[in-house]
């Protein structure tokens, strides 16, 4: 094959081309390849109108920076600081001009002083940053430790509640096994009236035989005697059907009774109990015999008031009860059961509890014309029942110091008055002795 010795040259040749076009529209200020190419007015080289847009921008800013810091007046340098007037000065005006007499100081001397200051800034801001940032982390642990600690809790209360449910098991086991043995019983008592009703069936069909004569009182006394047990012997102990909870307070209640319910509705709107403590808490109960709001005349409103108690909000579990009068219903009182958020002064309730219209025919109003309503309350918590009860404890030792010091007050205003009834019976004593006297000399 033949060697071709132009190709070398040929190759640098066009290697040397693609250089100097590339040189030629190569943008001097950015050094990229040139987008819509300009001239530049001071040398005349391309480059991009972006790019020199960018660089008259900067010159114009520039030169505003310097015109700033020329003199107005004198268009010099505005080296100086007047301390007087406290705006800068050219040296023309700390010679000639109006700041003449004025005190002053070279600006380099101020902006060292400023650069100090700014360096102290600075440090002060860096010492910010670090107690910020030590904030910060500080901060974070506490997230943690907040997040550890509600778990901890969890595991508390799962714990607890865990612990309450198996008494819960326990309780119940033993209520079943006194109901199994109650039943154990019940079920041998069955078994044997059955087979002694399968004995009385067997003596009738010898209904006709000298046997059955013979016999047949003598069965039936001895199956009297057998089966004479009173049903209570079947019944060890009667076993409740309540289980004890640890973990949320019992209700404790009062019952509010209205007499003569049709005239009170004729004269009263509002009907109030007295004041009774439940769970430590002071609370009224509130009536209205004709209904309120948009219950009025349709329905009665009842509701429970805490007269005193938390300052604070908190839950509480009320329920009312109508208890019905007819003696062979069982189990037909009306009962509506709700938690709602109290404090001192706050009331709950219902107005639309039960129809007017209907409380004398379902038999919650008596021959006697009475009705009674059952209210109960109770903490959610035992934690909230101690914090009521340390409240209670604390108004209850208020109160005595307050008796006491009245009491204090008291005495010492009798013993003030005891001293002044003597000393005005020794003043009459004194006077009177006087006057003996000067009538003894007359």
């Amino acid at each position: 094959m033949p060697y071709n010795f132009f190709d070398d040259n040929a190759s640098c040749s066009s290697s040397n081309s693609s250089s100097q076009y590339e040189e030629v529209f190569t943008c001097f200020i950015c050094l990229g390849l040139l987008k819509k190419p300009v001239l530049c007015p001071k040398c005349s080289k391309l480059c991009c109108e972006k790019c020199i847009k960018y660089i008259k921008t900067i010159l114009k800013e520039k030169q505003k920076e310097n015109e700033k810091s020329l003199c107005p007046y004198h268009n010099a340098t505005l080296n100086y600081i007047c301390t007087t007037c406290k705006i800068p000065i050219c040296s023309d005006c700390a010679l000639f001009d109006k700041h003449k007499g004025h005190n002053f100081i070279h600006l380099s001397d101020v902006c060292d002083s400023l650069r100090v200051k700014m360096g102290r800034h600075s440090e002060y801001l860096s010492e910010r940053l670090q107690s910020l940032e030590d904030l910060l982390e500080c901060t974070n642990k506490q997230i943690e430790f907040t997040k550890k600690s509600k778990y901890e809790i969890e595991l508390l209360m799962d714990s607890i509640v865990q612990d309450a449910k198996q008494q819960l098991d326990l309780q119940m086991l033993n209520k079943i096994e006194k109901f199994k043995e109650n039943k154990n019983k019940i079920i041998n008592e069955i078994k044997n009236v059955n087979t002694s009703i399968e004995q009385v069936h067997h003596e009738i069909k010898k209904s006709n035989s000298y046997e059955f004569y013979q016999n047949s009182e003598d069965i039936i006394k001895d199956q009297l005697k057998k089966h004479s047990q009173n049903f209570n012997y079947y019944i060890n102990e009667p076993v409740s059907l309540e289980f004890n909870n640890n973990l949320v307070p019992e209700f404790e209640s009062s019952i509010f009774t209205i007499k003569n319910f049709s005239q009170v509705q004729k004269i009263k709107n509002i009907v109030y109990s007295d004041e009774v403590f439940l769970s430590f808490v002071k609370w009224r109960f509130k009536v209205y015999p004709n209904g309120n709001g948009r219950a009025k005349g349709k329905y009665l409103s009842v509701f429970i008031e805490m007269i005193e108690g938390s300052k604070e909000v908190a839950d509480y579990q009320y329920k009312i009860e109508l208890i019905n009068k007819k003696k062979d219903v069982k189990n037909r009182n009306i009962i509506r059961k709700y938690t709602s958020q109290f404090k001192e002064s706050d009331c709950w309730g219902y107005e639309k509890f039960y129809n007017l219209d209907l409380l004398f025919k379902d038999g919650f109003i008596d021959e006697d014309d009475t009705l009674e309503l059952l209210f109960s309350v109770r903490q959610i918590s035992y934690k909230q029942k101690c914090d009521d009860i340390i409240l209670y404890l604390k108004n209850k030792e208020r109160l005595s110091e307050e008796t006491y010091s009245v009491e204090d007050i008291e005495s010492k205003i009798s013993i003030t008055e005891s001293s002044t009834d003597n000393i005005d019976n020794e003043k009459n004593n004194s006077s009177s002795s006087s006057s003996s006297s000067v009538n003894g000399i007359l």
